[in-house]
Parts: structure tokens; sequence; C-alpha cells
């Protein structure tokens, strides 16, 4: 890979000759070590008295602020004693009421009584009631039932009452290991005093919540308890906060501090200060009375002096980090000053500007242009905000990727699956076994492990699932719909891959059960239903080398059999009840499935359109690698990540370098001729002129073993494909992050003259810091190969057509803006979760589609997306490439105007 080279220019003869001022006597020495000194002294300055001033300030703050929320507490509390004395009161005076009560307790009926304050209870919401009669003595508790021959009731409240003219009480009440509201009121026949109702609210966690709410600063109360400590019984912190701030509390000290202040007005109300798990916290306490006088607890409201330095520290910081580039401004300011006085300005913009594209080794480059001041600020501005997205996608990625499952490629057992009951195509391939060879265990599981294994790989390349296995027999299962053209497409692969191995398929369509069961060990792959039974049948009475076809499935592969409908046979058996069909593996060898990739044959005319061709788009001949081989002494292979039109790719450890790598592998039959592997040069000759943080790195090319490899940069991350698959669409930070560094990596190899010509969600890569790779260039040429827009002889593109832009549809040779429009298709997928266009039908169909007919606006399937995001995606999906962006720098200046 080529040395990067160095864009740093300089003025007036070179850095060189700059830096040689440095050591040189004069007053460009003087001048740079006194303007490094005074920018050094004023930042250190700043620094340190910001820091004392915002210590200062905060804890000030914090303690105003607990001292005026302890004004606005007691309030708080006064009023919702007072609110529940008049609802108490309004009992008591209500004529019904007071006669049912008064009657109730003449005539010794507790149980009235208790239904009675029960609904008074729900309606005016205290927690719960005491009735006494005349003497004291408790009658009814709606905590405890009646109660019968309670001797007389003990409560600061009576006492306070009966010292009171007008029998009546309020006020704090520590009662059952709890503290509470409480209100006292007699209950009378005329003058003559019958009893009394007390009533109380308990104080919980969530009356110190909803303190907590109306003062701003956390409440914690406390209540005496009979060791002399101090014990929780409400707090908006936690009860292990609250203690740890008890034991921090001395109730002694917290009356004697408040005598004083009683006594001397200018003596401040006592505030402590704790230290609760590493957090300094503001404890501002006040004694609890109950009617009495007498104290009975605590409550505290806690102010945290972390959170109020946080401005502060933030200031300081930020004081800081500006100093230390002041300091670096003023030392280049000060040697070339006298040439050039806005330099220093201009080369900071270009650098955070760098910053902000994601390209951190960009150098600064001295220009001419004009509004530095205002530059920078934007790019400041554009910088905090493409932080704020990245840590956006960031937890959105970490979120998806927590519950997505492991994607294993190329074994033929996979996940366990929940129980589901769907239509799906079934493909049984039953491997025939010469009975009459002799071979060992080993020899005989080996070669079973290298067959599942081939005939696994190509059904997860078509997105089925090979978890059925039982001796040489596989059932692989494919979602509908689309399904059976999928099966055949990957038995057309097997046919490719597995030269010389005797084997029969079945082809079936239809309604089955699949999932897991136990029934004598862990649990395993299961599916059942009358479509496996007809497998079943299929494979007992299948010919060697054939393909039998139900009449369901043949009705399902509709048109996209093509030719190939003329070579079906229809059969009939009394094993099986309806006709099916056959079709020899030779047959079978040239269907592919249409909706993945597509050939463009560009041999006609620009006028007339492309046609298409369905012939399989590659055949694996790698299944004798694995997982624990090692290749030329120095690649060990550690698990099959995937596999493309040209060759396989494994994660791999690089001995020589330990590290890991991606291995890309050749196919079998590119070994033929010079053409593929010429091809497989230029995708490393392309790929390695681009550097850029949003493109997968490109190592090295060689050969290990015979077989040719380029070793790539691994990334352990998830694909947008399958993100898209998991969750819809993204959100919209998250698409926005996501698409702007998809056009970065594609500018980069835009102006290397690279187009990508494959740009589709399984080309997209997140790494776990939610930065996005574009990767796979297998197909991507020089943009000045042929002029675009000009039909081209002779040659043909690799696809897929849900991507590919109109005109390369057409036959005509692309530009840039084709590039543009598969991004344009990518973008509506990411806000939208669907594609521009139906993607049902045939390949033929689908192209139609594309010709022809405008896109869907992405607002009727998200109708909340931005007018200018929708209007910038439906730019990108025109038909006409003038229509469309002219360039990707051009979609990414409008991206960037776009903020979540």
């Amino acid at each position: 890979m080529a040395a990067p080279t160095d864009s740093t220019s300089s003025t007036d003869g070179g850095s060189g000759s700059i830096v040689s001022r440095l050591f040189q006597p004069g007053l460009s020495r003087q001048l740079f070590f006194l303007v490094l000194g005074l920018v050094a002294l004023a930042v250190g300055a700043a620094v340190l008295v910001t820091q004392l001033i915002g210590s200062e300030v905060a804890s000030t703050a914090v303690r105003d602020d607990v001292r005026h929320s302890v004004e606005v507490r007691s309030s708080l509390i006064g009023a919702r004693i007072d609110q529940l004395f008049e609802s108490t009161a309004n009992i008591a005076q209500e004529p019904a009421i007071t006669s049912y009560l008064l009657e109730a307790i003449a005539s010794n009926n507790p149980l009235s009584l208790t239904d009675q304050l029960e609904e008074r209870q729900r309606e005016l919401a205290f927690d719960f009631a005491l009735v006494l009669d005349a003497d004291g003595r408790l009658l009814v508790d709606t905590q405890r039932g009646v109660v019968q021959q309670e001797e007389t009731f003990q409560s600061p409240l009576l006492v306070d009452a009966l010292e009171s003219e007008t029998y009546t009480a309020r006020g704090l009440w520590d009662f059952r290991d709890g503290l509470h509201y409480a209100a006292l009121v007699p209950l009378s026949t005329g003058s003559v005093l019958q009893g009394y109702l007390l009533t109380a609210f308990t104080i919980d966690d969530a009356e110190a919540a909803r303190l907590q709410e109306a003062v701003g600063a956390e409440v914690v109360f406390l209540r005496a308890a009979d060791t002399g400590g101090l014990e929780p019984v409400a707090s908006s912190m936690g009860t292990d906060v609250a203690r740890t701030i008890g034991a921090r509390l001395d109730p002694q000290a917290v009356l004697d501090a408040e005598d004083l202040a009683i006594e001397d007005e200018d003596a401040p109300p006592p505030i402590v200060q704790a230290t609760v798990d590493g957090r300094d916290l503001l404890v501002s306490p006040r004694t609890l009375r109950d009617a009495n006088w007498q104290p009975i607890g605590i409550v505290a409201n806690v102010g945290s002096v972390a959170e109020a330095m946080a401005p502060f520290r933030t200031i300081s910081s930020a004081l800081g980090g500006v100093g230390l580039l002041a300091i670096l401004l003023a030392a280049i300011a000060s040697l070339i000053l006298p040439h050039r006085l806005l330099a220093p300005i201009r080369r900071l913009t270009a650098a955070t500007e760098a910053a902000a594209a994601g390209d951190y080794r960009t150098s600064i480059e001295a220009t001419d242009r004009p509004d530095e001041v205002g530059r920078l600020a934007r790019s400041f501005s554009t910088l905090l905000s493409d932080l704020r997205e990245k840590n956006d996608m960031q937890l959105y990625l970490t979120e998806l990727t927590r519950t997505m499952p492991e994607q294993e490629v190329g074994s033929p057992t996979l996940h366990a699956h929940p129980p589901s009951l769907a239509r799906k195509a079934l493909l049984g391939i039953q491997l025939r076994v010469d009975r009459r060879a002799s071979f060992s265990a080993e020899q005989a599981l080996g070669r079973l492990e290298q067959d599942l294994r081939r005939l696994a790989r190509a059904v997860v390349q078509q997105n089925g699932r090979a978890d059925h296995a039982v001796g040489h027999r596989l059932l692989a299962l494919f979602d509908e719909p689309r399904g059976t053209s999928r099966a055949l497409s990957a038995m057309a692969e097997i046919v490719a891959d597995t030269e010389g191995v005797d084997m029969v398929a079945a082809l079936v369509a239809g309604d089955v059960a699949s999932g897991t069961i136990s029934w004598s060990g862990p649990p395993m792959p299961a599916v059942t239903g009358p479509p496996v039974d007809l497998v079943e049948a299929l494979l007992r009475i299948g010919r060697v080398g054939t393909v039998l076809v139900s009449a369901e499935a043949r009705a399902a592969l509709g048109d996209s059999l093509g030719d190939l409908q003329q070579s079906l046979r229809a059969h009939t058996s009394s094993v099986v009840d309806d006709t099916f069909y056959s079709l020899d593996f030779e047959v079978v060898a040239r269907f592919a499935q249409p909706d993945l990739t597509a050939t463009v044959d560009l041999t006609r005319h620009a006028s007339t359109p492309a046609t298409f061709s369905t012939g399989a788009t590659g055949h694996l001949t790698l299944a004798s690698l694995g997982p624990g081989q090692v290749l030329g002494g120095r690649f060990e292979l550690l698990s099959e990540l995937g596999a493309g039109g040209m060759g396989i790719v494994f994660k791999a450890r690089d001995r020589r370098l330990d590290e890991l790598v991606a291995l890309k592998m050749l196919k079998h039959e590119s070994f033929d001729n010079e053409e593929p592997l010429d091809q497989l040069k230029d995708e490393l000759r392309l790929a390695r002129k681009i550097t850029h943080p949003n493109v997968l790195r490109t190592f090295d090319f060689g050969e290990a073993d015979g077989m040719p490899f380029i070793s790539m940069e691994f990334v352990r991350g998830v694909t947008l494909k399958r993100m898209l698959k998991a969750s819809d669409r993204l959100p919209l930070s998250a698409g926005l992050h996501m698409a702007r560094q998809l056009c970065r990596g594609l500018a980069a190899a835009h102006e290397q003259k690279v187009l990508h010509r494959d740009i589709k969600p399984e080309n997209m890569i997140l790494d776990p810091t939610g930065n996005v790779k574009l990767m796979d260039f297998g197909i991507a040429k020089p943009i000045e190969r042929s002029a675009a827009g000009r039909a081209t002889q002779g040659a043909s593109i690799v696809g897929t057509p849900y991507y590919l832009a109109p005109e390369q549809l057409e036959g005509l040779e692309p530009d840039e803006r084709a590039d543009i429009y598969a991004c344009g298709v990518v973008l509506y997928e990411i806000f939208t979760g669907r594609l521009p266009l139906p993607a049902d039908g045939t390949l033929m169909q689908i192209v139609q589609r594309k010709m022809n007919e405008d896109p869907v606006p992405p607002s009727d399937q998200w109708p909340e997306i931005p007018p200018p995001l929708e209007a910038l995606i439906m730019r990108c999906l025109a038909r006409q490439p003038a229509d469309r962006y002219a360039s990707v720098d051009a979609l990414l200046q409008d991206l960037e105007a776009l903020r979540a």
C-alpha cells in the first residue's frame, strides 16, 4: 500500500525555514517566546480562576438552593397538614356523618364506624383513621379494625387537643415506626364532647418524591430510633443513601444549631457536608417536632456539589483545551505573522473541517478563502453534532446487537428456532453411498462432514436453513415468497460444487411446523407436516441425478423457470397422490435466483433495453477449506464469514503479524484462466488506492498453497442488511450518521476515479463504535474506462437489480450518478425499511418498474420523515441521471445540513 503523501504546505521557504527562525536571534525569536509565554500565562490563569470561582460559586449556589428549598418544603408540608385537617374537619362538621358516627359510638357499634371511615378514606385520600371516645379510649383503627377495651390512647395530638379550647390538633406524628401527617378533630353533640376523629397520611417515598419535584432538591425523612440514632422512613434518593446520610447526622447537633440560629439571627441554619458513594453532598437538616414540640426525627434537603460544579468543570476543561490550542496557534503566528496574518485561523479552520468530516489525518493547509472565523464556528458546531449522532449510533447499535443472534455461514448446524407454522419451500437431498465400497469410520464421517458443509453453504447463501440432517440426507427450509426459486438456486450451486457425488433431490412447497423439541436430551431442530412426508416419498423414488418437483412447488416457481419449463417431465406414482415433475441436474445447473444477482447483456444498442440471463453467478469450489486449517503456514482459518461472486471470505489469524484479518479466497473454477486473476488484481489495485475511515482497508494479495487470496481488515460488526432485518428502519439520528459516512467513503472512492457499482445494505458494515465502512469493491471499475452515457459493446455488468440505476438497465455506461442512485435506494431503506419500488414478481417485471415508474414517496412509508430528507432521497432516485446530484460531494453537502 502506497505511503500517504504529506499535504502540509508552508510559506516563505517551507517548514524548515520557519522552524529555523526559532533558533536564530532576533525579533522572531523574542516574539515567539513572548507571545507563547503570555498566552500560556493567560490560559493558566483563566483555568485556575475559573476553577476557584466556579467552586465557590457552585458551593454558594448549592447552599442557597438548599436553604431556599427548605423554606419551600416547610411550606408544602404545612399546606399538606392543613389540607388533611380541613378535610377531617369537614367530615366532623357534616351533620349526617357526625350523627352516624355518634350513634355508632353511643351504640358501641365500631363495625359501622369502620365502614363509614373506609368509605371516607377512599374519598379524601388519608391512609388510616382512628376514632376515640370522649375519655380518649381507642374504639376503631382502620388499619387494625375494631379495637375492644383499648386503654387511654397516648398521643401528643390528644394532649395538644385537650389543652386547646377547640379540642383540635394537627402536625407530625411518630406512630408505629413511621412518620405521618395527622389531624385530630372533636365529635360532639351540641356542646357535649362525644369523641374524637383522628386521620393520618403516612410519609413514604412517594411523598418524598413529590416534595423533591416541587422544591428542586432531594428530600430525606429520618425517624428518631429507639437506639438513639436515625433511621430512614422516606427518601427520594433511595433507602441506602438515606441510611448513610442518617449515620452522618447528629440529632443533638442539629437541635443545637437550630437553637443558635433562633438566638442569633446572623447565624446560618445548619448545613452538613457528607460524602456518599463518592458524591459530595450538602445536607440541610431540620428537626421534625410533634404537636407537643418534641423532636421525633429529621427532614433534610440534599444538594449535589458535583452537579453544580459540572458546568464550571466543563468550562474549565474547554478553557484548557482551547488554551493549549491557542498556545500552538500563538507559536505559529509568532513565526509567520508578519507574512501571513490570517494563516493560523485558516489552518485551524481546515483542520476542524477535516475532523468534522471524519478524516483526522489531514494536514493543515493554508488557503486564501475569506470568513475564517465564521467557518470556524460552523465547523465546531458541525463537529459537536457529528459527535452526538455518533453517540446515538453507538447506543442504537449496542442495543440492537445485544439481542441479535450470531450469524455463521457454512455450518450444517444452525441455532434453535421458535415454533412456527408457515408456508415454506423444502429442499431434500439424499446422498447415495456406494455400499460395496470399504472405508473406515473416520473416512466416512470426514466425507459426510465435507459433503454436508458444501450443501449447507449453498443453502445458507440463499437465505435458507440447513439444520435437519439424518445420515446422508439433508432437509433445508426456505421462507416464502420466492422460497422455491431460492431453493432451486441453492440446488444449482450444489450441483456445480459436488461433481462426482451421487445424489437425488426433492423440492416441495406447503405449510410446515418447524422449531425445536426436546425429548431425550438437549433441544434439537424439528420440522413436520405433509410437505415433509412428501419430500421423504419423492426421495425414495427419485433417480440419481434428478430433482423431483411437487405440483405445488412447480406452481410457486411460475415464470422464474424461464426456458427450463420445457425440460420439466411429468410423472405419477402410487407412492405420491399428485402429479410431480423431474429436472436433470445438468438442467438445474443453469438456474439461478433472479432477484439476488443479475447479469445484464449489454451487447444491444443503447436504445434497446438490455436483456437478462439467469445463469449461475459462480460456484463454490473451496469446500475442503474450513476452520482449523492453516494456509501457507501463515493464515489460520477461524470461521467462514460469507461468500461472494468470486470467492469465499474467512475470518483468519495472520500468524506473521499476529492479528485478525478477513481472507478472501478464489473459487476453484477461477484457476482455469488468467482473466479472473486479473480481475482480482484489479480489485486489489482499486481498493488499495482508497484509504479512508469509511472504506474497509485492503492489506495484501498473494497465494497460499496455490490459492490466490486477498487479506483485508477484519471488522467485528454487523451489516446494514442485518440491522434492517432486525429493526425495520433506523432512528433518524442514527440513519443520518450512517448516510453521511456512506457518502464520505463513496466520495473517497470517486476521488480516486473508482465506481463502486454494488452499493447495497450487504456491503455496509458497522463496527462496534458505530463507524460505517463501505466494503466489497469486487465489481468496481475505473470511471474513465469508457464515456458515461455511451452504450457498451460486448460488456456486462454484475449487480443487484434493486440497486442498479435505470441507465445501467438500458445498457448505458454508468458514471458517478449510478452510485448516487444506489445510495438513494439504501437511504430509502434506512429511513423506511422498504424498497422504493415493489420487489415482487419476475426479474423482468422489476426492471420494467424501475425504467417506467417513479418510486413511492418515503412519506407514504414513514409519515414523520423530514421533508428536506424526503426531497434529497427522491432526487437521488430520479430516473434521469441529469435530475440527480451531479456528485457525491453535492449530496454530502445537503446531508450535512440535515441534523436530527
